[in-house]
């Protein structure tokens, strides 16, 4: 794989690369390190935002964060000496997009499954306010939420404001 490929191969520096941390193989090793507790806390207050949903845990943010640097660095040394290392970057790249989209999608899917059970909770309990307002809380994000899995909980919604 020539330089410029590996450096223009979909690499995004505002992409998050936190997905799984195995290879396509199933292979991965174990990292300890130790880091300063201002910088712990500042992961901390990342990986709890909601504006970061892609960094679940400390896991998450480091691998990104390793990423990141390896395809920097690799872009500033001699192409000679890194191709086998670039194309084992890129590997890295596409399976952690491979495992972020199956993490999204079992996220969704358990949220769908949580949101099924709580309507039928309050149902089955007659709390028809509560049934009201978690269709109102849903269809408030509901824009936030990616397809496919919009329409999915969308129709659940529907579904269930049409049964009040």
């Amino acid at each position: 794989m020539a330089r410029k490929d590996f450096i223009d191969d979909g690499y995004s520096e505002e992409e998050i690369y936190s997905g799984g941390s195995k290879d396509v193989q199933g292979h991965s090793t174990n990292l300890r390190t130790t880091v300063p507790d201002p910088w712990m806390a500042a992961m901390g207050e990342l990986i709890s935002s909601p504006d970061w949903p892609e960094y679940k845990t400390s896991q998450h943010f480091v691998r990104d964060a390793i990423f990141h640097r390896l395809h920097w660095t690799l872009r500033q040394t001699d192409r000679k000496s890194n191709d086998r290392v670039k194309r084992l970057v890129a590997m890295s790249r596409l399976t952690a997009e491979i495992n972020y989209r199956a993490m999204e999608r079992e996220t969704y899917q358990t949220l769908l499954t949580e949101l099924r059970q709580a309507f039928r909770d309050a149902h089955a309990d007659g709390d028809e306010m509560g049934v009201r307002e978690m269709i109102k809380e849903v269809e408030s994000t509901l824009d936030q939420i990616p397809q496919p899995y919009r329409s999915q909980i969308g129709d659940e919604v529907i579904s269930w404001d049409r049964r009040l």
